[in-house]
């Protein structure tokens, strides 16, 4: 757990457009699509069972990657000493604009063998990446490429899977939760994941950016808690 190569990363969603209405007017089937996912939602998941095919448009787009558009990626990283944290944000309208430099950047991270680390990155911020970029006709970077690699050649450190001992559990750990136990501010208290959608199409560009860039705050704290506990003879002497 070498800070200086670490690569911090998360992600911000929503759908890739604002209403289903607008979906139909955009795609007809894509939006048919749309229909089959939601009755899916509903069946598969108790608590979707009441929303009709827009409300689970409004709250459950941006999970779907077929369906959403990538809004904000924030990347941080250790500067010396490591518990000064830097962050650089990509946000806006331009989902391909934001794609190609979030990938120029991950291109030279992988150059440099950094690691990507994120909370739950594994299920959730890298395959949204590697999708959203193939849609978007931009050649993902190797760093995000699992494809036929075996699991050691892959560069991840993922803190919702390092939490729980290196094996995925069903009911994982929120971010929220693990920063109150290490007595970190929360990263939730000015929005949360399901308001993305809904403030995105209100414009509320700089408040997601804010949003996506505690996410990263928080987490890097949590590493910084973490490598002293497991690891603080080698941080030390690789700083």
């Amino acid at each position: 757990m070498n800070l200086k190569k670490l690569l911090v990363v998360d992600i911000e969603t929503a759908g890739i457009v604002s209403t289903l209405d607008d979906l139909y007017v955009l795609n007809k089937r894509m939006h048919q699509l749309w229909i089959k996912r939601s009755i899916w939602l509903r069946e598969r998941y108790p608590e979707n069972k009441d929303l009709d095919d827009n409300e689970l448009w409004q709250l459950k787009s941006g999970l779907h990657p077929e369906f959403s558009r990538v809004v904000c990626v924030t990347l941080g990283s250790f500067s010396t000493p490591y518990n000064e944290l830097k962050y650089t944000s990509f946000y806006g309208e331009d989902e391909h604009d934001i794609l190609f430099k979030t990938n120029k950047v991950l291109n030279n991270a992988f150059a440099s063998e950094y690691t990507l680390a994120g909370h739950t990155i594994e299920r959730f911020d890298i395959p949204v990446l590697w999708k959203r970029m193939l849609i978007n006709k931009i050649r993902p970077s190797n760093l995000i490429m699992t494809y036929d690699k075996k699991p050691w050649d892959l560069r991840f450190l993922d803190i919702s899977k390092f939490w729980s001992g290196g094996a995925w559990q069903e009911g994982f750990t929120s971010l929220d939760t693990m920063s109150a136990l290490f007595d970190i501010e929360s990263p939730k208290d000015d929005m949360q994941a399901n308001r993305v959608h809904t403030s995105y199409y209100n414009n509320e560009h700089e408040a997601i950016k804010t949003y996506c860039e505690s996410d990263v705050r928080a987490t890097m704290l949590l590493i910084n808690e973490f490598a002293d506990i497991v690891n603080p003879v080698q941080i030390t002497q690789s700083l």
